[in-house]
């Protein structure tokens, strides 16, 4: 059995075959159906991961289409048909060593016929989509009554969607409840309750790569171990980056207004005083504000969690290190590495992931989207 200092020293050797399998999965219980391997197509398609709240994952996967079999059908392969998806590498003793890379639903899938080359293209998004846009409407007026605890409220609204895994939610929210009554009319989507919840106490809310709901808080990135030391030293697996300054994306400060129905107005702004931030309002003498309004906060301390909140993240748009890469299996968003790179002046620099793209085709380059995390205030 290969273990994961086996697929390190795979990858740095520089000898390798890249290795995906597709799990169809019953619905009811998220069970193995079937196990595709042999008919992925090698030469297209691609995992993208963003660090957002909502739909994280999609994914592009085409198969040969020789038999007809997965030709979309109400018996084999139809709507909201989920699938587990794992991509990682064949080692020299030729076991496989895999990780996942998300639980989706098909969403649009297309048959094209070009005889012996015919083939099936899914796009998958992860299981967010079921509560956001395949059919993740109410069929009714839904109502979360003042007091609620914060992780019934979200248990009760996940079981709208009947999904089979229990979410894994921040303990922290253990004691917390519902600050007002929640109401939410016919044809509003599920997801959006989830975000409303999860945000009453500034919490980012997502699918992990088993298709597990998870809710969290932030964790402090200084904390954080790194995933990968690329440096320009080693250009096989390096392969290059740039640093896009989005100065025209540029905000130093959050300011949250919440008026609530109890007729009380609460507001605060967050500012980002950090010296090491080359944005930061004393690095640029200017302050420059992002507005964001909610009615769904009462209390100064809500506000001032998601100012902080939102401030984060806006710091986190503004200078982006794109590296690019040999493919690597193991890195998520929100993980740490660092980077090496003289022309970049750059060293041991550890940097946060927003973004990042695995192709699936064979030899194909991995993008990844950065921030460096000492720039970014844990508030």
């Amino acid at each position: 059995m290969p273990s994961f200092q086996d697929y390190i020293d795979t990858l740095n050797s520089g000898t390798y075959k890249q290795k995906i399998k597709l799990q169809l999965l019953r619905s009811e219980d998220e069970s193995i159906r079937e196990e595709i391997i042999s008919i992925i197509e090698n030469s297209s398609g691609s995992v993208n991961i963003q660090r957002t709240n909502g739909i994280r994952r999609t994914c592009d996967i085409t198969l040969f289409n020789l038999d007809g079999k997965y030709v979309p059908n109400i018996n084999n392969f139809w709507i909201r048909q989920k699938f587990q998806l794992w991509i990682g590498l064949e080692m020299t003793d030729g076991s496989d060593y895999y990780f996942p890379q998300g639980l989706y639903v098909v969403d649009d899938p297309s048959v094209t016929s070009n005889f012996s080359d015919s083939k099936i293209i899914i796009h998958g998004v992860d299981k967010y989509g079921l509560l956001s846009q395949i059919g993740g409407q109410l069929e009714a007026t839904y109502i979360i009554p003042l007091g609620t605890n914060i992780i019934t409220s979200i248990n009760n609204t996940i079981a709208l969607m009947n999904d089979p895994k229990q979410p894994i939610i921040d303990t922290s929210l253990v004691s917390l409840t519902t600050p007002y009554t929640m109401t939410y009319e016919t044809g509003q989507n599920i997801g959006d309750i989830l975000i409303d919840l999860s945000q009453l106490f500034s919490c980012s809310i997502y699918y992990d790569a088993l298709g597990q709901l998870t809710v969290e808080r932030d964790i402090e990135d200084d904390i954080k171990p790194s995933q990968w030391d690329f440096s320009d030293n080693n250009q096989f697996v390096y392969q290059g980056s740039v640093n896009k300054y989005k100065w025209s994306e540029m905000y130093n400060a959050v300011k949250v207004t919440s008026s609530n129905i109890n007729g009380q107005t609460y507001y605060y702004t967050a500012k980002d005083m950090n010296l090491a931030s080359p944005t930061s309002i004393p690095t640029v003498g200017f302050e420059r504000i992002f507005p964001y309004s909610s009615d769904k906060l009462s209390t100064l301390q809500q506000v001032t969690d998601l100012a902080n909140y939102i401030l984060k993240r806006k710091i986190a748009l503004q200078n982006e290190i794109q590296i690019n890469s040999i493919p690597m299996y193991h890195l998520d968003c929100d993980s740490i590495l660092t980077l090496t790179d003289n022309h970049m002046k750059l060293s041991k620099e550890r940097l946060l992931i927003n973004s990042l793209s695995i192709p699936l085709n064979t030899g194909g380059q991995m993008t990844i989207n950065c921030v460096k995390s000492k720039e970014i205030p844990f508030i």
